[in-house]
């Protein structure tokens, strides 16, 4: 638990601030003057000592099933066609959950995702396929994103790398290549 007053950069005119550390978080306020920070942090000092001054609860984060399940009946289910929601969940049921099924969301890296569909698409399916399927992990991350969960969704431009422009094929290395090169 502490309570301190400085300078984030020392100089004349320079504002004040008051950084608080209490229960592992920290946190910090720019004030202004030097004299009003102190006067901040003895208000924030007395807060903790009498166990008023809480930092807020942060709401347990889901885990990918349980909110993928709630992006097909809340949204999916209700804006989209029927067909639409069956082939949302064929997708997750065959190819995500497999792989984010007990992961929580705010865990789920862009790594993750671009390995994921990099081994189904090495795997045998079709361009189209897999960007069906990182538009489904889309769905689901930005459904967690309007609802500040995250803070950014980690598959945004994953697949411009993933597959070069204009449905180009990717250039495959031969066995005559190797032993040219």
């Amino acid at each position: 638990m502490g309570v301190k007053v400085r300078q984030k950069t020392k100089g004349k005119g320079k504002p004040w601030w008051v950084f608080v550390t209490h229960n592992g978080q920290r946190t910090s306020r720019k004030v202004g003057s030097k004299k009003a920070a102190q006067e901040v942090a003895s208000k924030i000092e007395a807060k903790l000592q009498l166990g008023e001054f809480g930092f807020e609860e942060k709401k347990p984060v889901p885990i990918f099933k349980e909110y993928s399940e709630k992006w097909l009946e809340g949204y999916v289910k209700i804006n989209l066609r029927e067909s639409t929601f069956d082939e949302y969940e064929s997708v997750l049921r065959s190819h995500v959950l497999p792989a984010f099924k007990k992961e929580k969301i705010d865990s789920i890296t862009r790594g993750d995702i671009r390995d994921l569909l990099l081994s189904k698409f090495s795997g045998g399916l079709s361009q189209k396929r897999v960007l069906l399927i990182k538009d489904v992990i889309s769905g689901v991350l930005n459904y967690a994103l309007d609802e500040e969960i995250i803070k950014t969704n980690p598959t945004s431009g994953i697949t411009k790398r993933l597959f070069p422009k204009n449905g180009a094929k990717k250039k495959t290395v031969s066995e005559k290549d190797v032993f040219t090169t």
